[in-house]
């Protein structure tokens, strides 16, 4: 039974195709620390650039940290972006670490992400996980997180009455973490709209 079992996990890992995107196997595992990244000097940068959708300034609604998102690497097939850090609540994480990057995907306003999700005392972030970026306008995008992969569960070998399952729900509505456009401004209507 043992054997039969590893036999059919190994043949799954062989056959079963990878499922990564190209443009990520590239990306190192940790990540680097670029020059340039002060408020000022982005936004003089992206103001001289015709610039994507994704492309700006953005800050996140969580803690208030402002990343740059730029074009990073481009084919005829598929664009990938590069999420920098430019103002960080954490004082570890200086201006100008790479966050993580994102590419097109076919649906309009969708992206694929990589984020490093792990923070050493350097300042330095590793690990990265897979994302979804959603752009509801041009000043609003969301982001949930997603697993790929084979996943192998050994408690469907136990007979059920020894079976416990033990799982955590959340209330909390998708959708609701991301970020808010602050460079470029909008061309449509104002985030927060001023009455006379």
């Amino acid at each position: 039974m043992r054997n039969t079992l590893l036999s059919i996990m190994l043949i799954l890992a062989i056959t079963i195709p990878s499922f990564g995107n190209d443009t990520f196997e590239s990306i190192p595992d940790t990540s680097q620390q670029l020059s340039g990244y002060e408020r000022d000097s982005v936004t003089n940068r992206l103001r001289a650039l015709p610039l994507h959708d994704i492309e700006g300034l953005w800050q996140w609604v969580e803690d208030g940290a402002i990343i740059a998102i730029e074009r990073d690497f481009i084919n005829e097939a598929i664009t990938r972006y590069r999420m920098v850090i430019v103002e960080s609540p954490q004082r570890s994480i200086r201006p100008g670490t790479v966050m993580g990057y994102l590419t097109t995907t076919a649906k309009r306003g969708n992206f694929d992400a990589r984020i490093y999700t792990d923070n050493d005392l350097t300042g330095l972030l590793s690990k990265t996980k897979s994302f979804n970026i959603v752009m509801s306008d041009d000043t609003h995008f969301s982001i949930t997180s997603y697993r790929e992969g084979i996943s192998v569960n050994l408690w469907r070998l136990i007979p059920y009455m020894y079976r416990i399952n033990i799982s955590t729900k959340s209330n909390r509505p998708q959708g609701l973490d991301g970020c808010i456009k602050i460079f470029p401004p909008s061309t449509s209507k104002p985030q927060n709209p001023r009455y006379l």
